[in-house]
Order: structure tokens, then sequence, then C-alpha cells
């Protein structure tokens, strides 16, 4: 067994722990079987979930010297825009179409998807559901008006804190729920890993890129696009009705996740049984 740890860099801010992005040390513990930290884009081996892929700090280590290609695992981009340093990576698997999209044939790869489906294989969670309706702001927006009064208008609603240290709490949550909205990417990409029927709210703009991150997942699991929800009433949704068949897409997602896990790059695995 190898005693160096694997270094990853993932988004992070110093205030708060975010579930989509600090996520990254559980599942490639989980697909390494190696231990795993946090590191700066200039000596990281891995970039992983995320919308980071085009992220300017990456360009930046590159720029300043940087030498060593960085391996990249099921991450996504935030944009369109074709980030100069593609050529500097080694690509096992990226989040969805839009961004492969951006690879040219030196760094393609046909495996889609996100990590963060794999959060099952790790996190075991009860399969009674003890609410009706999850929902998941992005972190940005925990204390919007809008989330105050989806909680007093939608009957048995739950808040799902993404910024909740507690994982293993936050997927009972999800796994809890008959229904969850979300207007967080990965709020959608967990409940799809514990096949919840989910829908996405739009609350207004999160980042640059706008829709491009979300269109880019759906593309990854072959999930039908959707108009998102609106923020202007909720108390519709006690009353709301979908098509069962939307969400045929699950029936693929075992497979997605072991395509994802399969295409873990073998180098950074442990290199030996314990």
């Amino acid at each position: 067994m190898t005693d160096t740890p694997l270094r990853a860099f993932w988004w992070q801010n110093p205030e708060f722990s975010n579930l989509g992005d600090a996520i990254n040390q559980n599942v490639l513990e989980y697909a390494s079987r190696r231990k795993v930290e946090r590191a700066p884009a200039w000596s990281a081996d891995m970039i992983a979930i995320g919308s980071i892929l085009d992220n300017p700090v990456i360009g930046k280590a590159f720029t300043k010297g940087r030498g060593k290609r960085i391996w990249v695992w099921g991450s996504g981009a935030m944009d369109s825009v074709q980030p100069h340093w593609l050529k500097k990576l080694n690509v096992a698997a990226v989040r969805g179409a839009l961004t492969a999209s951006m690879l040219d044939a030196d760094t393609a790869t046909s495996v889609l998807g996100d990590p963060g489906l794999l959060a099952p294989r790790i996190w075991k969670t009860s399969t009674t559901k003890t609410h009706k309706v999850g929902l998941i702001p992005h972190h940005s927006q925990l204390k919007s008006e809008w989330v105050e009064r989806f909680l007093a208008q939608v009957t048995g609603s739950i808040l799902i804190d993404v910024t909740n240290p507690d994982f293993a709490e936050v997927f009972q949550q999800i796994a809890g729920s008959e229904i969850i909205f979300s207007s967080s990417l990965h709020g959608l990409i967990f409940a799809d890993a514990w096949h919840v029927p989910n829908f996405r709210i739009n609350a207004g703009r999160l980042h640059r890129g706008g829709d491009t991150k979300f269109r880019d997942y759906y593309s990854g699991v072959l999930r039908p696009e959707n108009t998102p929800l609106g923020i202007d009433n909720f108390v519709w949704l006690n009353s709301f009705d979908f098509d069962q068949n939307y969400f045929n897409y699950f029936k693929a997602l075992d497979l997605v996740s072991d395509r994802l896990e399969h295409a873990f790059p073998e180098k950074l695995k442990q290199t030996s049984a314990v």
C-alpha cells in the first residue's frame, strides 16, 4: 500500500463546507483506495467533481511553470469557452457531452458522468420515506426569501442544507424524500444517485455559464432537458403531478457509475493490497 496521499484540487470556501465540492475527498478515497488531501492546482495530481475544468487557477498554474499534467476524472466546465490548458490534461472522464466537446483528439474521452453519483456506494441510507418534499437550495441561496416562502407554502417540506458537514445526515434526508426540488446542480445529482424524482428550480443567475453545467450533466446521464421551475409561487406544488416516465434514465445510472469507477486512472490507485 502506498503511504503517499493522492493530491486533488477542488473548489473550497474557507467559511463553510459545500457538499458538492467537499465530497471529492470521500469519493476519491473510495475510487483510489488511498488517502486524499486537497492541494493547490500547482501541485495537484487530479481534478474531479465540480465545474472546475476551466477554472483559471489551473491555467495560472501552467502559466507559472507547472510541467506535470493533471488527471481529470468527471470534472465539468462552467461555460463553453475552451481554456488554453486542455492539452496539458490527462482525461479519464468528464461530466457531460458539453465538456467533452471542448476536448480534442489528444484529450478525448467517451466516459461521461459526475462521480457524485457514486455517493450511495459510500454512504448507506434507509429506504424509508420520512417526508414528502426535500428542498435543496444552492449554498448561496440558503437564506433567500424564496426558500423561506417555499417551506411555508409546500406542505411536508424540509430544508436540506448542502453546507451541513454531516454528509450522512444530508444523504439520509435526500433518500428519505419522496421528491426533491433543487436550485443546486449537486442537489439534483445526489437525488438522481438515490433515484429520488427531482426537479430544478431556477432562482436566478448563480455564476458564469448560466445553464451550461446543468445541460452538461443532463447530457452525461441522458436526462431529458426540461424547463426549470420559477419561484413566483409554490402553493401549486402541493398538488404537483409529474410523468414518471421522465425518470426512465434512472435505469442506466448504475451503468454510468460503473463506467466512472472503472475509468479511474490505474496509475493513481493504491499500488498493492493492504
